[in-house]
């Protein structure tokens, strides 16, 4: 992973250590259906994105990364 999208994550974990909530802190968690989107969303809010994406993992079949967006301009 990049070192700038490494950094700009550091701020939902210092979130999470702030407000002493292990999900964001804790390198494993059990997860379900909606794990990926909830975390996409808290992101998306800290670090003021514009949107959030899922994109299915090709190499691994029922994965996904997710993906928040920066100064996103749409064209038609």
């Amino acid at each position: 992973m990049p070192s700038e999208s490494r950094d700009r994550m550091s701020a939902v974990r210092d979130f999470g250590e702030e407000k002493e909530w292990a999900p964001l802190t804790t390198l494993f968690l059990e997860s379900n259906e909606y794990l990926g989107w909830e975390f996409t969303a808290i992101a998306a809010h800290l670090l003021g994105a514009d949107a959030g994406y899922r994109c299915p993992d090709s190499d691994a079949p029922g994965n996904f990364v997710y993906v928040v967006t920066f100064n996103t301009r749409f064209v038609q």
